[in-house]
């Protein structure tokens, strides 16, 4: 399963970005916003701080899956990417 990560402490602003990265990718592909396309592709990631996440994680996938995990789409910030990347390591994968 591939599935895409905005994480970030503050869970508002891991909403933020995932809203704006999913907008600039249907403006992209479509030329057009359609708002619900990108409530349910911001809904079928993984959204906020870690432990929203590590919640999530458990509820959605079975323990057995495997997850290609995305957290730089849409995000050229070297530095917040490896930051998420890091948290999630951190305070994600070791309690799932």
């Amino acid at each position: 399963r591939t599935v895409l990560v905005f994480h970030d402490p503050n869970r508002g602003r891991a909403r933020e970005k995932a809203v704006k990265a999913m907008e600039n990718y249907w403006r992209a592909i479509e030329g057009t916003l359609d708002p619900e396309k990108i409530r349910n592709a911001v809904d079928n990631a993984l959204v906020g701080d870690s432990t929203e996440i590590r919640d999530e994680m458990k509820k959605r996938f079975h323990p057995d899956d495997r997850l290609m995990l995305w957290f730089d789409f849409n995000n050229h910030d070297n530095e917040a990417v490896r930051a998420s990347m890091r948290a999630f390591m951190e305070d994600v994968a070791p309690r799932v």
